[in-house]
């Protein structure tokens, strides 16, 4: 019989304790870092926050930046995420299990109404658009996928508010109270919680109030948890909102999700 010849290198792991590479474990611990910090930053902030020394960094900084992950601005030197970064998270999301099925809701949603009807996720920048659908109306502002809505001051942050644990959100609206207070507005806090309130108690949440200044209609959809998976969108030209195109557009909103495993407000048991 033939012997067979030892095999170099390391010992394989046994699969009940696979063993990692550490190489790639700071790589991906330095772009959590990155991608968890509000803006650019530094090389000095960076190691300070992930404990490796500069010149080991700026290495990983190097070959980030040369695959796209990463970007530098030319004068101040600060580094933040990259385009491919972008495209990552943005498939990432896209591929999510929860709400795969409710890019097909947002596309029969807009097939009924004939209005533009967006899907937005929570992500630790807040409300992120993942998907957009173009309806018959024209409206002057755009909003791109990866685009992150405030929590005051849209009515789809402000539905995420409503039903999104304060763990996750108090720091986002903390942050756009002080923003706001530093431009010398006001925002009114203790409206926002009476608001909130009326939120919590309707599937599909109408607001005049949109990010556009047009009607917004928002409804949450949950998973079994009971947690807030998404929120789909729908916006309709000011004056062109009556009663009979409000109940037409929920209609819309309801028959599109009913196969879905995620649940509205009511479904879950989660109405005040």
């Amino acid at each position: 019989m033939t012997s067979l010849a030892p095999v170099r290198g390391r010992p394989r792991a046994s699969d009940d304790n696979p063993s990692g590479i550490a190489a790639l474990d700071v790589g991906l611990e330095i772009l959590r870092v990155i991608s968890e910090h509000h803006g650019a930053i530094g090389l000095s902030d960076l190691s300070r926050l992930t404990g490796e020394k500069p010149n080991r960094l700026h290495r990983y900084l190097v070959s980030f930046r040369e695959r796209g992950f990463l970007s530098q601005a030319e004068n101040s030197g600060l580094y933040d995420l990259g385009p491919q970064a972008y495209a990552l998270g943005l498939s990432a999301l896209r591929r999510y299990d929860p709400i795969r099925g409710v890019r097909e809701a947002t596309v029969a949603i807009r097939n009924a109404t004939g209005n533009q009807t967006n899907l937005y996720v929570w992500t630790p920048r807040g409300p992120t658009l993942i998907a957009s659908e173009q309806g018959i109306h024209y409206f002057p502002v755009m909003i791109r996928p990866g685009t992150a809505l405030p929590l005051a001051d849209s009515i789809t942050g402000l539905v995420f508010l409503a039903w999104t644990s304060r763990d996750k959100t108090q720091a986002l609206f903390d942050e756009e109270v002080s923003m706001a207070a530093r431009d010398g507005i006001s925002i009114d806090v203790a409206g926002i919680e009476a608001q909130l309130k009326e939120i919590r108690k309707t599937d599909v949440y109408w607001s005049n109030r949109a990010i556009i200044s047009h009607n917004g209609a928002v409804m949450p959809l949950f998973d079994d948890s009971g947690e807030v998976a998404c929120c789909v969108t729908t916006v309709i030209p000011r004056g062109m909102r009556d009663a009979q195109t409000q109940e037409a557009t929920e209609n819309a909103f309801k028959n599109a999700v009913e196969n879905l495993p995620l649940k509205t407000a009511s479904q879950a048991g989660r109405l005040l």
